[in-house]
C-alpha cells in the first residue's frame, strides 16, 4: 500500500492530493504545517513540494536560472527568484530588500517575500529532518506542465484558458474528473475558493505527476547534477 503526494500552497496552508499507486485511490485535504504534509494520514512515500528547498547565500540558484531558460517567454515570469539565505532572518520587507540588493544588486519581488513564511517552515524542517530529503522533492509547477505537454503553457495560470490547459493535462493523465473531485472534498471542509484556489488544485497535481515519475525512476533535473546548499538541501527542481 505505497502513497505518494503532491502539495502546493494556499491561503489555508497546504492543499495536498493523495495517490495510492496500486489502486489509483485519490484523496485531498488542505492541512495547516508542511510537517502535516508527511505526518498525517494518507503518509506518503514520496512528497513533491512547490516551495523552493536549498537556498544560496549570495547568488541566484541556477536550477531557478535553468528553470527560465526551459520555460522562455512569458512562463518564465512564473519562476520567482529564490531568496538568498539572509533574508529568511529579516524582520520586514524593507530590510530583506536591503539585503537582497547588497549581494544581488536587486530587491525581493513582493511574490517571493510572501512566501517567507512556508519557506522558512519547510527549511526548518528539512535542516532538523535531513532523512526526509530521501522523500520530500522540490517542484515547480510550471517545469512539470512544459515536461507534461512538451511545450510551454501557453496562458497564464490564473486565466480561464490557462486553467483549461491545466485542466486537460490532469484529466487526460488521470482518467477521471479529480479536479471537480478535490473541489467536491474542500467544499465539504467548508473551504472555498478564496481558501485553496483553483490554480492551487492544478498546481497540486503536477507536483504529484512530478512525485509519481519520481518514484518510478523517470524524474529528470535542473540541474542536472546535484547541488547542496551550505546546510546540505538540495538546490534541484525536479520535473
Amino acid at each position: 500500500m505505497v502513497w505518494i503526494a503532491g502539495a502546493d500552497g494556499c491561503k489555508k496552508g497546504w492543499f495536498r492530493v493523495s495517490l495510492k499507486i496500486d489502486t489509483f485511490e485519490f484523496r485531498y485535504d488542505c492541512v495547516e504545517r508542511a510537517w502535516d504534509l508527511l505526518e498525517s494520514a494518507p503518509y506518503p512515500e514520496v512528497l513533491g513540494l512547490d516551495i523552493p528547498i536549498g537556498l544560496e547565500e549570495n547568488k541566484a540558484r541556477e536550477c531557478d536560472k535553468e528553470a527560465r531558460k526551459c520555460l522562455g517567454r512569458p512562463r518564465s515570469s512564473s519562476v520567482f527568484p529564490s531568496p538568498i539565505r539572509p533574508t529568511l532572518v529579516t524582520e520586514s520587507y524593507d530590510e530583506a530588500c536591503r539585503k537582497s540588493k547588497k549581494y544581488l544588486g536587486k530587491k525581493i519581488p513582493i511574490q517571493t517575500y510572501c512566501l517567507f513564511p512556508k519557506i522558512r517552515e519547510v527549511d526548518g524542517l528539512l535542516q532538523k529532518n535531513k532523512m526526509l530529503l530521501d522523500k520530500v522533492i522540490e517542484v515547480h509547477p510550471e517545469v512539470s506542465f512544459w515536461k507534461w505537454a512538451n511545450k510551454p503553457m501557453e496562458y497564464n495560470k490564473k486565466t480561464r484558458e490557462g486553467k483549461e490547459e491545466r485542466l486537460k493535462l490532469v484529466n487526460d493523465t488521470f482518467k477521471t474528473d479529480v479536479f471537480g473531485n478535490a473541489r467536491k472534498e474542500l467544499k465539504k471542509r467548508g473551504l472555498l475558493k478564496q481558501d485553496v484556489a483553483d490554480d492551487d488544485i492544478l498546481d497540486a497535481f503536477a507536483t504529484l505527476w512530478t512525485a509519481r515519475r519520481w518514484k518510478e525512476g523517470k524524474a529528470l533535473y535542473l540541474p542536472k547534477a546535484r547541488v547542496t546548499d551550505k546546510a546540505g538541501l538540495p538546490m534541484q527542481i525536479v520535473f
